[in-house]
């Protein structure tokens, strides 16, 4: 090695704390999973946006990330900071997700200091001590906080809006400009320490007729978050009758059937390291969060060509056979070890 390599070597332990492949967080669905890629989840230490029309299932895409690392590490940490202010949100929906609320820190500030200078220093200055405390420098092994969630960013107080004489004044831009300086900020942080940060952010509809073809919606602050988010996902709420789930038994003041749930369009519109426009549709009940895994599994084992179809009512997969679609997803839903058999040829199969 040159004598220049080497002294360019002394310099490269912060790169390699960036190397994060061996760390991915995940959902309890595998469709969302999917639209990832082969590796089957979001990358530690990347950042994604979840945005959509208000409503849509964000914050519990959000939940279901956060409980599923709660039941994959028994001592993660999951930090969120609450910008509407909805504590008792996390009452509800812990535990349809298997969040364990002694290890989810709750924040509620739309304070922009509160949350990227609090990452930014004293965040940091915890992860630091309790590496210390470990005799670690591996941020897999020594720091606990594996998540960070910000549910809003369109409810952020931003600097200037913050400042402003009344609530009529307009201020252009604040949002974008600090999002650019809060998200530098931050990224060298959650590269450094591997943790993920999701954003969940509500869109308005575009109206322009020259883009809305191409863009159906307008993200605030979009572009100032370009270059540090790497996972662009875009939440919709379905709204046809034959995907909202209704109690047979009890009625609403009415008269109608109490809806117990509905469906939920998921997209993954831009990826910095994976594939780009994959859909998927998940199913969400208002009392067990995201449900009916083996219908996301059956769809994607159909479309990806994992189960062979000798005739239009038959399935075929590892030596059996089902006929009718309902047959087959129940088949799935019985048994788990059909279930992972299909998940594991999917993402073998998959070309990205």
């Amino acid at each position: 090695m040159s004598d220049f390599m080497k002294k360019l070597s002394k310099h490269d332990g912060d790169i390699k704390n960036y190397m994060f492949q061996d760390l991915i967080l995940q959902t309890d669905s595998p469709g969302i999973n999917y639209l990832f890629g082969k590796q089957g989840g979001m990358k530690a230490g990347y950042s994604m946006l979840l945005y959509g029309p208000p409503k849509s299932g964000k914050s519990l895409i959000a939940y279901s990330f956060a409980g599923h690392v709660h039941k994959t590490d028994p001592e993660a940490i999951v930090i969120k900071f609450d910008t509407e202010f909805r504590h008792d949100s996390l009452d509800h929906w812990a535990k349809p997700f298997g969040i364990d609320k002694e290890r989810f820190q709750y924040n509620m500030t739309n304070n922009p200091e509160e949350i990227f200078d609090y990452i930014a220093n004293d965040l940091v200055a915890l992860i630091q001590a309790e590496m210390e405390k470990k005799k670690t420098t591996d941020p897999v092994i020594g720091n606990p906080v594996k998540l960070i969630i910000i549910d809003s960013l369109k409810a952020i107080s931003y600097p200037k809006e913050a400042n402003a004489d009344k609530t009529t004044d307009n201020q252009m831009g604040d949002a974008a400009s600090y999002l650019n300086k809060g998200f530098k900020k931050i990224l060298p942080i959650i590269r450094k320490y591997k943790i993920g940060l999701i954003s969940c952010q509500h869109v308005a509809d575009n109206f322009d007729p020259s883009t809305a073809r191409f863009a159906k919606y307008k993200i605030p602050g979009g572009n100032g978050l370009k270059h540090y988010v790497e996972y662009w996902m875009l939440v919709e709420k379905i709204n046809s009758k034959d995907t909202k789930v209704f109690d047979s038994d009890k009625l609403d003041g009415s008269g109608r059937p109490i809806q117990l749930g509905h469906a939920l369009r998921v997209k993954m519109e831009e990826n910095s390291d994976g594939p780009q426009n994959r859909a998927i549709e998940t199913d969400l009940s208002y009392i067990n969060g995201l449900v009916n895994p083996h219908k996301e599994v059956a769809t994607m084992a159909v479309n990806m060509g994992i189960v062979e179809r000798p005739n239009n009512m038959s399935y075929a997969f590892d030596g059996k056979k089902w006929v009718g679609a309902a047959n087959f997803e129940e088949a799935i839903k019985n048994d788990p070890d059909l279930q992972q058999k299909l998940i594991q040829k999917i993402t073998a199969n998959d070309p990205i």
